[in-house]
């Protein structure tokens, strides 16, 4: 538990796969211009290799 009294995210409490940061550099080929799709307030939008089974990432 973090120190505010909220819970860390788990894949077990979330109902959604969680995936390692290597994992990802990986999938967005280490987060590279081509794979870009946007920027907004939020952060940037980056694609994945198709072998992926995620569609986008916020980092």
């Amino acid at each position: 538990m973090l120190s505010s009294g909220r819970h860390l995210l788990s894949e077990g409490n979330s109902g959604f796969k969680l995936y390692d940061f290597s994992d990802i550099k990986d999938a967005t080929n280490n987060f590279s211009s081509e794979s870009l799709l946007g920027k907004d307030g939020f952060g940037s939008v980056y694609k994945v290799s198709s072998d992926f089974r995620v569609a986008l990432y916020y980092q």
